[in-house]
């Protein structure tokens, strides 16, 4: 069935590509990320805004990267209508944060350490 919705995703047709890629996300699979994750470069707006609802939903942890790139597409309403990227976006700032604020472990011991000497 995911070859049927593979070749559907080569029409010149937005509606029709933009179904496949509904269809897929129906199904998560490794097959359906390898053919979502292209459909980001998509030259249809609406048909790149589904592809990264649809990666989102398959919860594949390498679609993350592919969801950060779509937050910088230029057209303003996929960037929007992707709440699965936004999310790992702040996930990631959160993570980045806590490197930044928080020091090693081993480094808070050893200023123990020195302190009490």
């Amino acid at each position: 069935m995911q070859w049927w919705h593979a070749q559907r995703l080569k029409s010149n047709n937005p509606k029709t590509r933009r179904a496949a890629v509904e269809k897929l996300a129906e199904h998560p699979s490794a097959d359906a990320f390898a053919l979502l994750a292209p459909v980001l470069q998509d030259s249809d707006p609406e048909v790149r805004k589904s592809a990264a609802r649809a990666l989102g939903r398959l919860r594949e942890p390498k679609a993350i990267p592919y969801l950060l790139h779509s937050l910088q597409d230029p057209v303003s309403e996929v960037r929007a209508g992707n709440p699965a990227a936004q999310q790992a976006a702040a996930r990631r700032e959160t993570h980045r944060l806590e490197i930044t604020v928080e020091p090693p472990r081993q480094q808070k011991e050893h200023e123990r350490v020195t302190e009490t000497k």
